[in-house]
């Protein structure tokens, strides 16, 4: 049921036959609890705390039923409202709704003219090795080709890396190609090699799809054998 206003709240209870039940109950509880607390008092004055404590069940008893009885009551009443359940639907006489039947039109379907199978050349794989053109700065793989630009630091680990293939090359053999002077700065060097590998494996992972083209550990590079294993003569 669907309830948007304030008046359709009071519309259920006051239509339910409970709630004027709920009413006969308090009124009968007031009476009982103004009978028992009677009985209590006079008990309680005559015989003392002990033998009147014999009507605190009802007093209990008939002051929540004075209290609470409409409330629930009317609780009671629109929870069953709102979850009553759907009265199911009657389909011994459906509805009759009337169709229009239009008659059909001929239409010339034109001949399906012959299927033409078509073979599918197989895809051309390019098993291209890993390798570094010095005079164009051009890592190439598979394909598919990474360009350093001349005269960076990153050239200049490409260049010391390729030239010595399957072996680990340290940070000192580097910094001397680039800059012999940076050799003396252990702290400056590290830096140095760690941004210029970084630098060079985003670049390959974006335009060759190799996931770190050179690693470097325990101040030494060397290129990763899982995308040369040929080049490197594994």
């Amino acid at each position: 049921m669907t309830m948007t206003k304030l008046t359709d709240y009071y519309a259920v209870v006051l239509t339910n036959k409970w709630f004027y039940f709920s009413i006969l109950a308090t009124v009968l509880s007031y009476l009982a609890l103004r009978e028992s607390f009677i009985g209590f008092v006079h008990d309680y004055l005559q015989y003392g705390p002990t033998i009147a404590s014999i009507h605190d069940p009802l007093l209990r008893f008939f002051f929540l039923t004075f209290r609470y009885s409409i409330v629930l009551t009317e609780m009671g009443i629109l929870c069953w409202e709102w979850y009553a359940p759907v009265e199911p639907i009657d389909i011994t006489e459906p509805e009759t709704i009337a169709i229009e039947v239009v008659e059909p039109v001929a239409v010339a379907i034109p001949e399906k003219p012959p299927a033409i199978e078509v073979i599918a050349e197989p895809e051309t794989i390019n098993f291209d090795p890993l390798g570094f053109d010095l005079e164009t700065g051009v890592i190439s793989f598979r394909g598919k080709s990474c360009e350093i630009p001349f005269k960076t630091k990153q050239y200049a680990l490409c260049k010391k890396l390729f030239e010595c293939p399957g072996s680990r090359v340290t940070e000192y053999d580097i910094l001397m190609l680039i800059d012999r002077a940076l050799a003396v700065d252990p702290a400056r060097a590290r830096r140095i090699v760690r941004d210029a590998v970084y630098a060079v494996n985003a670049k390959a992972k974006t335009d060759l799809g190799i996931d770190e083209l050179f690693i470097w550990s325990k101040l030494t590079v060397w290129i990763n054998e899982a995308y040369a294993p040929d080049f490197l003569g594994g």
